[in-house]
């Protein structure tokens, strides 16, 4: 962290830029954040980051991954069905937000335009009534959501 609220990510070990049209299939990755698709062996594209972010905020929220086994068959599987559950401590603007990011139908799953709209971003009175600090490279949102410089 640099300063209160702000969070830096790293480790882009095997990260690759896809274009919309785009489509991969190696299978790489940290098992917890891999999607189904990527468990499955199946095409994939952009989807799998919001997938991974869907993971990292329940993680946060959580303290834990969402998918997490003792075996790696048992996340595997548990990915491959979306199977995860909430503590109750959790709010259900919070719960709305990694759902919508951990859905097993990469077309169904939202975007990073959807979910910065995404009510729980955009509350007025979130926990502690702090401000969110966005410190998001625009470059790296550019990428995102497709725009070419």
């Amino acid at each position: 962290m640099q300063k209160i609220d702000v969070v830096k990510i790293a480790d882009f070990g095997y990260s690759t830029v896809c274009g919309k049209k785009d489509s991969k299939k190696t299978y790489c990755g940290t098992l917890d954040y891999m999607s189904p698709e990527i468990v499955k062996g199946e095409k994939y594209n952009k989807q799998v980051d919001m997938w991974a972010f869907g993971v990292l905020a329940y993680e946060i929220l959580q303290g834990v991954t969402p998918f997490y086994e003792r075996s790696r068959k048992g996340t595997l599987q548990k990915i491959e069905k979306g199977q995860f559950n909430f503590t109750k401590d959790i709010s259900d603007d919070a719960k709305n937000f990694v759902s919508c990011l951990l859905n097993v139908s990469s077309v169904n799953r939202q975007s990073i335009k959807q979910q910065i709209k995404h009510q729980w971003i955009n509350q007025k009175n979130m926990a502690y009534q702090q401000k969110i600090v966005y410190d998001i490279d625009l470059k790296v949102i550019n990428i995102l959501m497709n725009k070419e410089d």
